[in-house]
């Protein structure tokens, strides 16, 4: 999924009003679009991957999502999942993803001062993952608790959306949630 995406590499002070930026685009790939400096001291980076839900293969729907969690708070070969939120609280700083049918975007965010420190834990997340068994199995039976328990019991309204999407996209690769 991530190895063979395109990568648009994102980085952009957050709090500035929408429209007021106008992005700068650098190199050709991956792309580098830096946002012009902001008041706000919070630094966001958006690692984007042009590889979805839609992208899963037959008969492993939520692959996408789980691989992309995995990643994301799986720990990295340096450190354990635990010990990766032991360094990131203290800065009051927060990786989390987000998976779409066509998209994979990995968030960070940090204040500017601890900016330093977070960035080689950014780049070991992203390029050296732990990739621990104890850690696929207890986030994929997340994933399978969030369809079969949250979607049903807790969510009619996403709920009413996949039941209308599988409807419309039988067949299709958009015809399956996104966790599966």
């Amino acid at each position: 999924m991530i190895a063979t995406a395109t990568a648009t590499l994102g980085c952009a002070a957050t709090g500035a009003p929408s429209g007021a930026q106008t992005p700068i685009v650098l190199g050709e790939a991956p792309t580098l679009l830096a946002l012009p400096p902001s008041p706000n001291p919070v630094v966001v980076f958006r690692l984007f991957f042009r590889s979805g839900s839609a992208d899963d293969p037959p008969g492993r729907e939520g692959l996408t999502a789980l691989t992309a969690s995995w990643i994301a708070e799986g720990g990295t070969q340096k450190l354990a999942p635990a010990a990766l939120r032991d360094k990131l609280f203290p800065m009051a700083a927060g990786l989390e993803v987000q998976v779409d049918k066509e998209a994979t975007v990995f968030v960070g965010r940090v204040h500017r001062d601890k900016l330093g420190e977070f960035v080689p834990l950014l780049l070991d997340v992203m390029l050296a993952p732990r990739w621990d068994e104890s850690e696929f199995r207890r986030l994929r039976a997340d994933a399978l608790d969030d369809v079969t328990k949250s979607l049903r019991l807790d969510n009619d309204e996403e709920l009413g959306k996949q039941a209308l999407g599988a409807l419309l996209w039988g067949g299709h690769p958009y015809g399956h949630t996104v966790g599966g």
